[in-house]
This record gives C-alpha cells, structure tokens and sequence, in this order.
C-alpha cells in the first residue's frame, strides 16, 4: 500500500521524540508529502474579578514559528529534512484533537502517523489521549508508534 500524503503528529515534548525517532527506520516514497503538524491548545480562562488576558496576532505568530522551529529540529532528527515534499505547520486551537483532524482530511491525508504513549496507574483512568481521539473518529490509515522497550 502506497501511500502520499502522510500526516505527522507531534506534541514537541522529549518522551514522544524518543517514539517518533522510530521513523528513522520507515522508508517514505519519494514523491510522498509529509506534513508535520503540532497544535497548541489555546486555554482560556475568564473571571469576573481578574482582566482576561488576550494573545495578540504577534503573539500568535511568534509561538506558530517557535513550534516550527522545534519541527525543523525533529525533522532533521528524522532525516527529513530538507525535502522540498514536507510541510511543517504549527497553530494555537482551543480544540486541537478535532482541529488536527480536520487539517488532515483537508489535505487528504492517506496515512496519519502519531506517537502513542504508555499511561499506567491513575493517569490511565482518565484515558484521553489523543491516539484514542484518532483511532475513534479518523477515518484515514493510522500508524500509532509505541515507545521503545528498554531493558
């Protein structure tokens, strides 16, 4: 199964760069686009008593370029970088799970690749993740990447 126009999860932190070094490994055709895509989640909280503070469109542009900084970074990692077929996108979403969905159905992803990590004890009663959003709700290929087993 060919595929040419893969999405790449990416939550910037260390944990899943150790899962998606895996990548490493994976051979991507030639002609495939890779996009890889990181989504702030944008937190608002209002109360009466305290002034909202509002992010400015500089504001907005500055962290956009700061996580594709990071995203050139991991691509180099990956050696994916530089290829005239990859597109690196950061943005700040107040619901980034369906927000990273709806970027790769607009662009007619045929694979998503993400990286997929181990919760354990009480942090895995309240499952949220978002691999299990994708899994749920995406209609295209998954590739879910586990960490690595370390002895």
């Amino acid at each position: 199964m060919d595929f040419h126009k893969i999405v790449i999860a990416t939550n910037l932190e260390e944990e899943e760069r150790e899962i998606l070094l895996q990548l490493r490994e994976i051979k991507f055709p030639d002609e495939a686009q890779v996009h890889m895509i990181h989504a702030f989640e944008l937190h608002t909280m209002n109360f009466d008593f305290l002034p909202a503070l509002r992010l400015s469109k500089e504001d907005f542009a500055t962290i956009e370029r700061w996580g594709e900084d990071k995203l050139q970074n991991l691509a180099e990692e990956l050696g994916l970088f530089p290829n005239p077929n990859l597109v690196m996108k950061c943005f700040v979403s107040s619901n980034p799970k369906q927000d990273f969905l709806s970027y790769a159905d607009r662009h007619g992803a045929d694979l998503i690749i993400a990286g997929s990590k181990v919760r354990e004890g009480f942090e895995a009663l309240f499952e949220t993740s978002f691999t299990k959003f994708l899994h749920s709700y995406s209609r295209t290929n998954l590739l879910l990447l586990r960490p690595t087993r370390r002895p």
